[in-house]
């Protein structure tokens, strides 16, 4: 990881295994005693380890959950779902040090907008990572 320690911006990052990545991360930018905020539709592994690191590292994490609208006819409208920016945001705390989203999301194929996602991130001065290992 190439990291310029002034800005703590990240140039690239390559990994052999989505597990790797994250666990790399979590374990070169992340303390105890800070915050993760994820959405809840990622992949049974990496809820296995944001929920390894709350239990061993005492690095917490806020699950946000969220639904896709439908219409009348139950066929999905929109895969983007802005509101979970806004839950994202709401669960923000003084410790966050990272926002995390799995797009397109495992379980629903689910779509983070990243613009919205980048800008809420910069406004909270917290990492964001998106893990696209689905698409």
């Amino acid at each position: 990881v190439e990291v310029d320690s002034r800005t703590l911006d990240i140039k690239t990052s390559l990994f052999s295994s989505y597990k790797s990545a994250i666990t790399s991360l979590i374990f070169g930018l992340l303390q105890p005693g800070d915050h993760i905020v994820s959405t809840y539709c990622i992949s049974q592994e990496t809820l296995n380890i944001l929920n390894y690191f709350h239990h061993y590292f005492e690095i917490s994490t806020t699950f946000i959950s969220f639904q896709l609208t439908s219409d009348n006819s139950n066929k999905l409208k929109n895969r983007t779902n802005k509101t979970v920016i806004k839950k994202i945001g709401a669960a923000i705390k003084p410790n966050t040090k990272l926002i995390f989203a799995e797009s397109p999301s495992t379980l629903t194929t689910l779509l983070i907008p990243l613009e919205e996602f980048a800008n809420l991130g910069k406004t909270q001065k917290c990492l964001t990572v998106i893990d696209s290992t689905m698409g």
